[in-house]
């Protein structure tokens, strides 16, 4: 059903060992090298991205915040905009 879901953060050096720590007890590994300002965790259901918000606003309950519904086709994505209006 989804694709990834990204996670706002202020500070990532900060949540890195958090993230690495709780993801990497349900067996994923922090797949972006340490020098890049954000993680990334993927498997064959998707994946969830922690990094600062793009906006360079400060990360609140919801920016930064991104969830992400798979699509098998263009015409699904303007299905569903279609009935979100």
């Amino acid at each position: 059903m989804f694709t990834h879901i990204m996670i706002g953060t202020n500070d990532v050096d900060k949540a890195r060992p958090f993230y690495e720590a709780a993801l990497g007890a349900l067996g994923h590994k922090n797949l972006m090298p340490p020098a890049y300002a954000g993680m990334a965790f993927r498997d064959e259901s998707g994946a969830v991205v922690i990094t600062t918000p793009a906006n360079g606003k400060p990360a609140t309950a919801s920016n930064g915040a991104t969830i992400s519904f798979h699509a098998p086709d263009n015409a699904s994505v303007d299905a569903f905009h279609a009935a979100g209006l």
